[in-house]
């Protein structure tokens, strides 16, 4: 009984010695070889987890020990030298693109990521999926033919150096210079209406590309007060602004945007291009209260008048100190009143003093943008600018002028033949 338990052991240990040598044969024949389990090494590279690229399977397997969050797949794909990127996606070989062969195209590595495009994987792609190239905004990207591509891969034109970046957001629309003088010579120009925001055109200058003639756009006063003082400030054009730009000097000392009640002013002084504006009508003012309300003769009158209308002058009796007094409380007085109004046939004077008075009053500048500056509609789309010359600047004929930002690049030009 002993001999045969002896003989069992015996054939047990033998047994155990044989599987554990034939198990570490058969390690190290896996581990020479290249096979485990079975399967095969092909060509393929993808990057691990940390960066590096390691081989694939046939079946789409990572090698990768120390990525033990990449699991392996059974299904068979035959071989091939795609590459991969960090989400083990097979990137598209850039030779598709514009004819540019990356190379063996076994490693991405091998491709110029400075010179070609950076691909990035759409998020939730397999292993087998072939993914379309994406664009960094923040790249030029060059595809080793040259040219430059935007987002979507369309070529971009490469932009002169001599040129604005806000080319296109201000146009010279017309130049005027019709006189013998700088009176009657001017430039318009125009704020483009698809402008995001305004722009600054104090400091840009107009320059003659034939002369080589030059002048710079200063600053001007967004509001013009009448009887106190006034401080210039940079000149901004809103989507949509006209400017024109006079070579004259001013004749109310600033550069000005205009609003509605400038007809007063220009009643006066004479501006070309011709300054057309609305007042509002005196007749739309909130007239007196009983028992000082206007008459019916002073309420037929303000019917009549227009837009801006201002009483007729005393001054045209002759004497200097004939004319209309201002006695600084809001009320008027008259100088040889009785004569002007005895010798003068405008219906105006034949009005009652308190209507001549009230007229008087609300026919002025001051009074208009005092009571109307919070209006929505008292400042209109337009500057005038005063270039301050006292001759011409620009040729008849033959003339480019150009408009140059504060670099001193192109913004527009204008050709006159």
């Amino acid at each position: 009984m002993n001999d045969k338990l002896k003989i069992i052991t015996g054939s047990v240990i033998i047994l155990l010695i044989v599987i554990g040598l034939s198990l570490l044969v058969y390690s190290f024949w896996g581990f020479f070889t290249g096979t485990n389990n079975g399967n095969s090494v092909s060509g393929n590279s993808f990057p691990s987890s940390s960066g590096e690229y390691v081989q694939s399977t046939s079946s789409g397997s990572q090698l990768d020990n120390s990525d033990s969050s990449v699991s392996n797949t059974t299904d068979n794909e035959p071989e091939s030298n795609n590459i991969y990127d960090t989400s083990r996606n097979i990137i598209p070989s850039i030779k598709d693109i514009n004819g540019l062969n990356p190379g063996d195209g076994s490693n991405y590595s091998n491709l110029n990521t400075g010179t070609n495009p950076v691909l990035n994987s759409p998020a939730g792609a397999s292993d087998k999926t072939s993914v379309s190239p994406t664009y960094d905004n923040n790249i030029s990207n060059q595809y080793g033919n040259g040219n430059s591509y935007d987002s979507n891969g369309n070529p971009i034109v490469p932009v002169d150096p001599r040129y604005s970046q806000i080319r296109g957001q201000i146009t010279i629309t017309g130049v005027s210079s019709y006189s013998n003088d700088a009176s009657g010579e001017y430039v318009t120009i125009q704020a483009s209406a698809q402008n995001s925001g305004k722009i600054l055109i104090t400091g840009m200058q107009f320059r003659s590309d034939v002369t080589g003639s030059a002048v710079q756009i200063g600053k001007g006063v967004n509001l013009l007060f009448a009887k106190s003082s006034n401080i210039s400030e940079p000149i901004y054009l809103e989507p949509g602004e006209t400017a024109y730009l006079s070579s004259i000097f001013s004749p109310v000392v600033y550069s000005l945007k205009l609003n509605k009640c400038m007809g007063y002013l220009f009643n006066i002084v004479n501006l070309t291009p011709y300054v057309s504006v609305s007042c509002p009508l005196i007749k739309d003012e909130p007239l007196p209260k009983a028992p000082n309300q206007l008459n019916d003769q002073c309420l037929d009158y303000l019917d009549g008048m227009s837009n801006c209308q201002i009483p007729p002058s005393f001054n045209s009796l002759g004497p200097t100190d004939t004319g209309i007094i201002d006695n600084g409380d809001g009320t008027y007085s008259y100088s040889n009143y009785d004569l002007y109004n005895s010798s003068n046939s405008d219906p105006f004077f034949n009005l009652s003093r308190e209507c001549q008075n009230f007229i008087t009053a609300r026919s002025d500048y001051s009074y208009c943008i005092e009571n109307h500056k919070s209006d929505s509609d008292f400042y209109l789309p337009e500057w005038r600018v005063f270039l301050n010359h006292s001759a011409r600047i620009w040729k008849n004929s033959r003339e480019k002028i150009q408009l140059l930002d504060i670099q001193g690049k192109i913004v527009d030009e204008y050709v006159i033949n």
